[in-house]
């Protein structure tokens, strides 16, 4: 379900805004040493900055790791509907 919804963080101090549509076409990748690339979207993540007692983060992403290819399934699944 969170994947119909829209993403808000912060990056360099910048607020960027995703709209569901757009979620997981521009996914950033990371290559683990010994794991591989993985690729992440960005969701909600402003009020983290609350909850974990950081206001003055300038960056501030929230996601979840997943094997490459991953967004892409799931931009399928969601054209689908």
């Amino acid at each position: 379900m969170a994947g119909n919804n829209d993403a808000l963080y912060l990056r360099h101090g910048q607020l960027v805004s995703v709209p569901t549509q757009d979620l997981f076409k521009n996914p950033f990748t990371v290559d683990y040493p010994e794991i591989g690339l993985l690729e992440y979207i960005q969701q909600d993540s402003l009020a983290y900055k609350d909850i974990y007692g950081i206001p003055e983060a300038q960056t501030m992403f929230r996601g979840t790791f997943r094997y490459k290819g991953w967004c892409e399934s799931l931009d399928l699944m969601k054209s689908l509907t």
